[in-house]
């Protein structure tokens, strides 16, 4: 009995047991762990994958091409497809979750089996460790009124009964796109009178605002102000150089009977002093984009109605498509429009240098003003003016301009109407300004 109720020896076996249990938990954690570090690292390849096939595609509008280029992102990341039981599949549009429409994303999926310890005990030897993720550029961007000049006083200089806004839907004004203005100058921004209005996404400065600061919203004083957002885009663009292929017009008055060259490399020149392009000219685009040249400035003539390139615009949703694109590039001079004329350009959809611009003075034209509308003229423009060394100007409010987006080293809108729907908006697609995110 006395054996019976001998209890030494006890705590050896509850230790036993207590350090076996234990050590089966160490090995799940063991295992729970590896497998978490398993999933971040097929996640970062994941990751890396959709985005550099998104980014690919964006240059190179080649879905195999961005394929290729998403599995070795992915194999510079740890995993390579049909390594060791690994598979990378990129799917453009992706397979799955909100973004099935749009074929630009990019979805990666990687799965990699990986080996377990503890579980294998239970019959586990191995689990499949699956990552995905999706890359595009997932919105348009609220922005498209650049002003560049990083010191300049007045860098936007608003005078007199102005208007600003994204012209109206329904008889309902909507808002403009917003405006940066890089200048560090107190002044960056001034308001003279009280006759002016400015309906915008958002007014944003390095430095500050002065005179009468009505419209609202403005924010001043704001660090990492994007300038130019087409600086390394334009660098290609067509210079004099580009005119010697037998693709230049000599006319001085282009008219719509004028014989066009067929354009060398998507360009044509035009090489007379303000050549005059008189009513009911059509110049056409291109799905590639066309680019018209004018070496020493262009003239649209009175009451003269003109076009460079085509598209269709759905009302429905606020988009063009179909766009046959075309540049309006002034190598030195300018463009000068006289009374009651009308110019309307679609600009070019398809990657390259004028991607998303219509009316073009590149940085090496000399000239200081761009008075795009004066009294009774009127533009209508499904693209950019670029502008980034000159004073993009408009006076009067007998005209007016519509474009989706202008680029200027200084701005000055006097009395003016300047309608800015954002481009990216109307063209989500195509438009050169776009950032490749992770959206899923």
């Amino acid at each position: 009995m006395k054996i019976i109720r001998d209890e030494s020896g006890q705590m050896l076996v509850m230790t036993a047991l207590s350090i076996t249990l234990l050590a089966g938990f160490m090995a799940m954690a063991l295992d729970v762990s590896l497998l978490f570090r398993a999933r971040r690292n097929a996640q970062i390849a994941a990751d890396a994958a959709a985005t550099a096939a998104a980014l690919n595609y964006y240059y190179n509008m080649s879905v195999s091409t961005a394929q290729a280029v998403g599995k070795s992102a992915s194999s510079s990341n740890g995993i390579t497809d049909g390594t060791k039981g690994a598979t990378v599949v990129v799917n453009m549009p992706p397979q799955s979750g909100p973004n099935t429409a749009y074929t630009s994303f990019a979805e990666a999926i990687v799965t990699q089996p990986n080996p377990t310890y503890f579980m294998s005990l239970f019959g586990f030897k191995s689990v499949n460790i699956v990552a995905r993720a999706v890359a595009g550029s997932p919105a348009a961007s609220k922005a498209c009124n650049f002003v560049t000049n990083p010191t300049a006083p007045d860098a936007l200089d608003l005078q007199g009964a102005y208007l600003i806004s994204g012209g109206t839907v329904n008889g309902i004004m909507q808002p403009a796109c917003g405006t940066y203005v890089a200048s560090i100058d107190p002044s960056a921004i001034k308001v003279t009178g009280n006759g002016g209005t400015v309906d915008a996404n958002f007014i944003a400065t390095a430095g500050g605002a002065s005179g009468n600061t009505s419209p609202t919203g403005v924010t001043t004083g704001v660090v990492g102000i994007q300038a130019d957002p087409f600086a390394t885009q334009v660098q290609s663009a067509p210079t004099a150089a580009s005119c010697s292929g037998g693709n230049t017009v000599t006319a001085s008055t282009v008219t719509a009977t004028t014989v066009i060259p067929p354009a060398v490399k998507g360009v044509v020149c035009f090489s007379a002093t303000n050549v005059n392009l008189a009513n009911g000219l059509l110049l056409p685009g291109s799905s590639g984009g066309t680019v018209y040249v004018f070496e020493n400035g262009v003239t649209v003539g009175t009451s003269a109605t003109v076009t460079l390139g085509s598209s269709q615009y759905d009302p429905a949703t606020n988009l063009f498509y179909d766009t046959l694109g075309a540049t309006m590039e002034i190598l030195q001079g300018t463009l000068n429009q006289l009374s009651d004329s009308n110019l309307s350009i679609y600009a070019p959809t398809s990657a390259g240098p004028t991607d998303g611009i219509a009316i073009m003075l590149p940085a090496t034209n000399t000239t200081s003003v761009l008075q795009v509308q004066f009294g009774s003229n009127n533009e209508v423009l499904d693209g950019f003016i670029y502008a980034p060394s000159a004073l993009v100007y408009l006076q009067d409010n007998g005209g007016g301009v519509t474009a989706t987006g202008l680029v200027a080293n200084t701005e000055k809108i006097k009395a003016s109407s300047l309608t800015l729907p954002s481009y990216n908006a109307a063209n989500p697609y195509t438009t050169p300004l776009r950032q490749i995110l992770l959206v899923e």
